[in-house]
């Protein structure tokens, strides 16, 4: 809701947390229309798929506002070269980038990258600490981190 008005559409992964778990909570709450697409085997969302998504400026359509990604997503790492080339091409189309990073930490750990490092590419991020801190390497990691 931070970055889409009533009437605005998300573009999401059809198993991403924010379209398929949380009860349409975007619709519900915000009266913003998630745009799914299908995730690729490695989760991430295919450029081309994600720039056909997006709407021209035309009052018939909902107004394309936001690219959301998810790190990790089924238990996949995004690599760090797709996310760059994912927030730039939304950027150029005018989007705002939203990370769910509810298992970020987990990406962090695995790719021994700075949580500063994997958010940077996004205009927002949403963390979930309980989701972190339960597995010992995350806690073991953030300790020799800070």
């Amino acid at each position: 809701m931070a970055h889409c008005e009533r009437g605005d559409e998300y573009i999401v992964g059809q198993s991403a947390h924010t379209y398929r778990y949380e009860g349409g909570g975007a619709a519900v709450l915000g009266s913003i229309q998630p745009q799914p697409i299908e995730n690729a085997a490695d989760g991430s969302l295919p450029l081309e798929k994600i720039s056909a998504a997006i709407k021209a400026d035309d009052f018939h359509f909902a107004r394309s506002k936001l690219l959301a990604l998810e790190n990790t997503i089924g238990g996949k790492v995004l690599p760090a070269d797709y996310v760059l080339k994912a927030t730039e091409l939304a950027r150029e189309r005018g989007l705002a980038t939203h990370l769910d990073g509810a298992r970020l930490f987990n990406a962090a750990v695995a790719t021994d990258t700075s949580l500063k490092q994997l958010c940077l590419p996004f205009d927002s991020v949403s963390l979930c600490f309980s989701k972190a801190w339960a597995h010992p390497s995350a806690r073991h990691w953030w300790a020799l981190k800070h």
